[in-house]
Formats: C-alpha cells, sequence, structure tokens
C-alpha cells in the first residue's frame, strides 16, 4: 500500500459526496470530511482485524457506500 492512499481514498470519498477531505491542520475535529449534517471517518488500509468485518457484515447487510451516493446524490462540481 502506498503510503499516501489513506489520503487519495479520503479525497475520493469526499468528492463522491461532494465535499472536500480536511487537511491533517489540527482543524479535523475527528471527521476526514464533512457534508451538511454528517461528518465521516474513512479507514483505508492493507489489512482489518477480525472482528471488524463481522461487525461491517453488520452495517453492509442494511446499506452500502453505493446506496448512500445514490440515495443523495452527487452534486454538480
Amino acid at each position: 500500500m502506498k503510503a499516501r492512499s489513506w489520503k487519495a481514498a479520503e479525497t475520493r470519498f469526499a468528492r463522491d459526496v461532494g465535499t472536500e477531505r480536511k487537511p491533517c491542520d489540527g482543524s479535523r475535529d475527528g471527521a476526514d470530511f464533512a457534508s451538511g449534517p454528517f461528518c465521516y471517518q474513512l479507514k483505508y488500509r492493507k489489512s482489518f482485524p477480525s472482528w471488524i468485518w463481522a461487525w461491517l457484515r453488520g452495517i453492509t447487510g442494511k446499506a452500502r457506500w453505493k446506496d448512500w451516493v445514490e440515495l443523495h446524490g452527487k452534486p454538480p462540481v
């Protein structure tokens, strides 16, 4: 995994919801990006601990990132 691939992932996801990634300059207040009333914290890693997969299966059983973008759309840039 590239050293900065997590930054690229944050940028891509932020743009999917029509915003930009917050810089790592102390202004994040725990959010990688925000849009409207929502704040997002994105984790992009080469591997995840096994417990996180069980937790994610429960979440993705109800909704997926694609569902979110389809529901809220991509605002014009």
